[in-house]
């Protein structure tokens, strides 16, 4: 695992994919190379300093790690190897090694530590976020208030294609799988990228109207979900009303934070499906949407925060001039493992994430509503294209071992 380490630290993505086939057919296994790769990409990483793309390996390499239970084995390993080289690739575009140095926070309890890092978040402070979190760590504070954290910093900004909160999940996933001591090192990266570029303006509008609408105990007691028909009447409201009002509708009729989530997710997933062009804009409304669920999920519905991710999710939704209506769905939907093995052959990053995206929420949103969510899969896959260049390497060494 040492060469997979440095081709990835060096920015070599062709080492880095000889390396992965030589680790497996040295007998290592996927969850190993997965393990090593974040580990090697968390290490003097630079995500404060303008690049010309945006660092999408890890949530690349996260997302298809987490595409096993659609994939078959082999399919896995190449999804995981692809993966493994855009780590490389951010090594070579982004990752310089140049890092802000943790400030000594003022504070020393939990909350007032969180309370810390938020607003050194707010306002773009590096050092103080970092230091902050560095404290928080340190002080033994629960994985649920770390995350809680980093995902309310990450969810106060809107722009950049929504790109803090998707990471932001990711992250929280690599931490997931990393032991205590790790921690910190997973969840930088994302709070560095939070507080380099976010504008929290957003979030302050959203808990403004949470708690200008009383939002708050609905969002935390609500249990309903409504049957699929009126389901899909709720997506339509989110493409067509305005959407924080749409959600505070929702919630006053009795319906859970989840039950919302569902409509938004199917909206978003409409917005890929009749979007333009290679619908590299839309796809990140699905991508959000379920990064904004997984957020709900690791804090709880009950947690006061949780509506800020939901109301986020709305916004971001009513941000891309989607359509105003769904399209009905005519032809069969693709099979989660048709869409799963089309992608690892393709290899986008955006693909990676959008596919691992719409099949948990195609699991979510139940299989009536699942359609909308692999249709809307299949025709981002299609806008994308192309075929990976790993495929070539990965079926050779897969001959030459039998």
């Amino acid at each position: 695992m040492d060469n997979l380490a440095r081709a990835i630290q060096v920015g070599d993505a062709a080492g880095t994919v000889r390396a992965a086939l030589d680790a497996l057919n040295a007998g290592a296994t996927i969850d190993a190379l997965y393990l090593s790769g974040v580990r090697a990409a968390l290490v003097n990483y630079d995500y404060e300093t303008p690049a010309p793309r945006l660092p999408h390996g890890i949530p690349a390499l996260n997302a298809v790690y987490y595409l096993v239970d659609w994939l078959e084995p082999d399919d896995h390993c190449l999804g995981v190897v692809q993966g493994l080289a855009y780590l490389a690739l951010d090594r070579a575009f982004y990752l310089k090694g140049r890092q802000t140095v943790p400030r000594t926070p003022a504070s020393s309890t939990p909350e007032a530590l969180r309370r810390e890092l938020l607003v050194a978040a707010e306002h773009g402070d590096l050092a103080g976020a970092d230091g902050a979190l560095l404290a928080l760590v340190e002080a033994g504070a629960s994985r649920q208030v770390l995350y809680r954290t980093l995902l309310e910093a990450a969810a106060g900004d809107l722009g950049g294609f929504g790109h803090e909160l998707i990471a932001g999940q990711h992250l929280v996933e690599v931490a997931e799988v990393l032991p205590d001591v790790e921690v910190f090192a997973a969840l930088r990266p994302a709070l560095h990228f939070v507080t380099a570029f976010g504008d929290h303006a957003a979030a302050r509008q959203s808990l403004a109207f949470a708690q200008t609408a009383n939002l708050g105990d609905p969002a935390a007691t609500n249990t309903q979900r409504p049957a699929p028909g009126a389901m899909l009447t709720w997506a339509e409201r989110f493409l067509s009303d305005a959407p924080l009002p749409t959600v505070a509708t929702m919630l006053r009729q009795g319906l859970s934070l989840m039950s919302v989530l569902d409509a938004i997710v199917v909206a978003a997933a409409e917005t890929l499906t009749q979007g333009s062009g290679t619908r590299r804009r839309e796809v990140h409304n699905l991508t959000y949407a379920h990064a904004a669920r997984r957020a709900v999920q690791l804090v709880g519905q009950h947690d006061p925060v949780a509506v800020l991710f939901v109301l986020q999710a709305a916004r971001f939704l009513s941000g891309f001039a989607p359509p105003r209506s769904l399209l009905p769905l005519t032809d069969a939907a693709p099979t989660p493992q048709a869409l799963a093995a089309r992608v690892v052959r393709q290899a986008s990053r955006h693909g990676f994430k959008a596919v691992e995206a719409a099949l948990v929420e195609a699991g979510e949103v139940g299989p009536a509503l699942a359609p909308y969510l692999l249709r809307a899969a299949a025709v981002f896959l299609d806008a994308a294209g192309g075929q990976t260049t790993v495929l070539g390497a990965f079926q050779t060494t897969l001959r030459a071992t039998g």
